[in-house]
């Protein structure tokens, strides 16, 4: 790109979320030299109850060790994939309102952070393991609603 003459690129190092919890050897065994790339990005899916182990995640729980390697580099962090699953697919025990409220916390951690810079939010049914994963934004009422929520307040409309 450098040789074609491109000079608005961001290039961006992604590795699965799970590497950044130190999984496949962690990110360091991956990561390129820093200088050559201007993100740091991860994917990260909360898939409880359809695969139950792990247990339910929250939006932090699955982005925190790639935040901490972004801040460790100060790169800022590019979400290109994540998704969730309404807790009540196929577990009738689950809170209606986990999802919903999955968002809201989704976007609290974003602001707390303040390094995020763009999230990409996989609307899509997905295959997993041989399972589907809804992760439909529109899966209930009050998950559509609070993603619509998030995506309307000041903060996502003007800083990312």
């Amino acid at each position: 790109m450098d040789a074609a003459g491109a000079t608005n690129l961001t290039w961006v190092c992604t590795l699965m979320g799970t590497t950044y919890r130190g999984n496949h050897g962690g990110a360091d065994a991956w990561l390129p030299a820093p200088n050559s790339y201007d993100l740091v990005g991860s994917d990260g899916y909360n898939r409880w109850p359809i695969i139950s182990k792990p247990a339910w995640r929250s939006f932090a729980e699955l982005f925190t060790g790639a935040h901490q390697k972004s801040v460790e580099l100060n790169k800022g962090l590019f979400v290109g994939e994540f998704g969730c699953i309404e807790q009540t697919e196929g577990y009738a025990a689950g809170d209606p309102m986990a999802k919903a409220n999955w968002f809201q916390g989704a976007a609290d951690t974003v602001r707390a952070w303040g390094n995020v810079e763009a999230l990409c939010y996989s609307h899509t049914e997905a295959t997993f393991g041989g399972q589907a994963m809804p992760y439909w934004i529109d899966s209930s009422e009050s998950s559509l609603a609070s993603f619509s929520d998030v995506g309307r307040s000041n903060y996502f409309l003007t800083a990312l």
